[in-house]
């Protein structure tokens, strides 16, 4: 038996290591298709919502940072 056709084992994988366990969901012929759509508009759906989230003014733009500033380290 192939290992991506053992369906427990694909669903561990998607909770533990996703990119395996979604490249086994894909290959396996024990998941039916509209299942395999479900997990991929839900992931998509996701991804896009986490990464809206940011607003450009978290992201740093470094051509208007301080050219002055110093970055200083101090050990404890």
């Amino acid at each position: 038996m192939i290992w991506y056709n053992n369906k427990r084992r694909v669903a561990l994988l998607l909770l533990i290591f996703f990119p395996l366990g979604f490249y086994g969901l894909w290959m396996s012929d024990r998941f039916p298709k509209s299942l395999k759509n479900f997990i991929t508009v839900v992931v998509a759906v996701a991804s896009v919502l986490w990464y809206s989230h940011y607003e450009k003014s978290d992201v740093v733009d470094p051509a208007s940072s301080n050219e002055n500033a110093a970055v200083v380290f101090t050990l404890k």
